[in-house]
């Protein structure tokens, strides 16, 4: 009896960790952190035909400006999405974690200097009906 259990968890925990990138693709709307306040996003992740995870990002500033940049380098840990930030302000890392229908994501992004800027949030939904997280974050605070 024992055995099944410790199968039966086995099997969880391979089944949530082997996520088809192809889930992730859709365009999110939210909100980050930019400058001084809250600013509308529009983020969009998008798959190549090397299955390989990239996007596209805008955001209004506080001043109405609309800044646009690119995510590439994206790596997927369970529902972690890992991807490098890239725009005229410069290069960072962003962190988003998907709930369990992929609906929705709570992220954080930073600078390529994490010493001196700390996190950001960043956040976006693509309209679906999200799943809560019992679990509680997957993501580690720095």
């Amino acid at each position: 009896m024992n055995f099944l259990a410790f199968a039966f968890v086995g099997l969880l925990l391979i089944d949530t960790s082997a996520i088809n990138p192809a889930a992730f693709v859709g365009t999110y709307r939210g909100s980050l952190w930019s400058g001084d306040g809250d600013s509308p996003s529009i983020t969009t992740l998008k798959i190549g035909a090397d299955l390989v995870l990239s996007g596209e990002y805008s955001f209004i500033e506080q001043t109405g400006q609309t800044t646009s940049g690119s995510l590439d380098a994206c790596q997927i840990e369970m529902r972690v999405l890992i991807c490098q930030w890239h725009d005229r302000y410069g290069t960072g890392v962003l962190k988003m974690e998907f709930d369990p229908s992929l609906c929705t994501f709570q992220g954080q992004w930073t600078t390529a200097n994490l010493v001196s800027t700390g996190w950001s949030y960043w956040n976006g939904s693509k309209g679906c009906t999200p799943v809560a997280n019992a679990g509680g974050s997957l993501l580690q605070r720095s």
